[in-house]
């Protein structure tokens, strides 16, 4: 996992909602501008697709790999939905909204409510200074081989690759924090999935135990480019992709 090897202390939980996990020594690393920008532009054609009841058959900014070590020093890969997370002193104020949303929409029409829930989900895109650019976040479904290996080792590497035809692609590097139900982060992540529960791309769960923020350490981008020129190769192979 290239410079993921790093020294880890031991971090209690803090105001924010981690729970006492590992957490890197090394601070500040921060999402690109351009990942957070092709982030908002992949969740709005997100919101345009269903306001036009189009089909939606993969969120490609939405579903990276996400790699995690097993103890015996292997790697295990698994498909995780993954989003942006408000700063902590916004946290809040969408929890506040997304949960108000909720209840004034309880027991109607669930197309009926579409354009409320996406008018509320889009209020974080339409603020990008309000979103962390030092962590993404994530709901834990299944308490499988993922999160045992987070629990054991919290090292891990997203891979997020788009579609044509740029093929945006980037690999961040970062700590895995387990985080409770009643935190914030927690609770703003779990109210983001439970505004597009039942709609036809997710598979709809009944609990959600656990969810992660993803602490970034890097950002290595990994969009495929066609080179000027290329080295000799007694195969006649020419790379154009960015390793």
């Amino acid at each position: 996992m290239g410079k993921l090897v790093m020294r880890v202390h031991r971090q209690k939980s803090d105001a924010n909602g981690t729970a006492g996990n590992l957490a890197p020594q090394r601070a500040g690393a921060e999402l690109p501008e351009k990942f957070i920008a092709w982030q908002i532009r992949s969740r709005e054609g997100l919101y345009e697709k269903l306001l036009r009841r189009e089909p939606v058959q993969f969120l490609a900014g939405h579903l990276p790999v996400l790699a995690t070590l097993r103890p015996q020093g292997t790697v295990n890969l698994a498909t995780k939905g993954v989003g942006l997370v408000p700063k902590r002193e916004y946290l809040t104020r969408y929890i506040d909204l997304f949960t108000r949303v909720l209840g004034e929409t309880r027991g109607q029409a669930w197309d009926g409510t579409l354009a409320v829930r996406i008018t509320a989900a889009r209020e974080l895109l339409r603020h990008p200074g309000h979103i962390d650019p030092c962590r993404l976040g994530s709901l834990e479904i299944f308490e499988g081989e993922t999160f045992r290996n987070i629990r054991g080792d919290p090292r891990v590497a997203l891979l997020f690759t788009g579609g044509g035809p740029d093929y945006l692609s980037f690999q961040v590097e970062g700590i895995a924090q387990v985080v409770e139900p009643g935190r914030p982060v927690y609770e703003f992540l779990h109210a983001s999935r439970l505004l597009f529960e039942h709609e036809r791309f997710h598979i709809a769960q009944p609990a959600y135990p656990h969810a992660y923020q993803f602490l970034v350490s890097e950002v290595r981008e990994k969009t495929p480019h066609r080179r000027t020129a290329c080295p000799a190769s007694k195969h006649g192979a020419r790379p154009d992709a960015a390793g």
